[in-house]
Formats: structure tokens, sequence, C-alpha cells
């Protein structure tokens, strides 16, 4: 059997986070019960280009290299703070 790729998505820009304390405690335990690598990913680590992408390839190479570990994931644990009733606007732009 293959190892998993395991990918969690902290959807906030601050750290420290709840968000992200989320997300790793997660990664944690699934980590713990199956045979898989696990990797974080914050909002903030794409950095300002984010924002401005319209297109992947308008992420610097740090973005797109984050996109490719997003895609390349045999399983997703995201998590997003919750602000006026919806969750951060980048983070909507990210998926």
């Amino acid at each position: 059997m293959s190892v998993l790729k395991l990918v969690g998505l902290s959807g906030n820009i601050t750290n420290p986070s709840k968000t992200r304390r989320l997300v790793e405690t997660a990664l944690a335990i699934a980590g713990q019960r199956l045979d898989s690598e696990t990797y974080l990913i914050e909002l903030a680590d794409f950095g300002d280009h984010l924002g401005q992408a319209r297109k992947l390839d308008d992420l610097d190479a740090k973005g797109r290299n984050l996109i490719a570990k997003l895609l390349a994931a045999d399983a997703l644990v995201v998590a997003t703070p919750i602000y006026k009733a919806s969750y951060p606007g980048l983070f909507k732009h990210l998926i």
C-alpha cells in the first residue's frame, strides 16, 4: 500500500491562529492512524502574489509549488475562520 499524501490548508493569514492549530491537530491524528506524509500550507504562505493572480501562471514559483502540493494530495484537511457569515476573501480567491 502506498503512502497517502495529506495536505492541510489553513485559511487564515495570521499566525498563531486557532485555525492553524485545528489543521495541525487533524493532520497529526490522521498521520498517526494512516500510513501518510503530511504537509501544512497556510494562506499567508502564498504571499502577496495570490491576491493579484488571475490564473496559475500569475503566481510566483513558490505559489505554483504550493498549488502543486494541493493538487497532488490524496486528501485535504481544510479549515478557515468565518467572518461576517462567510470565509475570508483571499481564501475564496484561492479555491
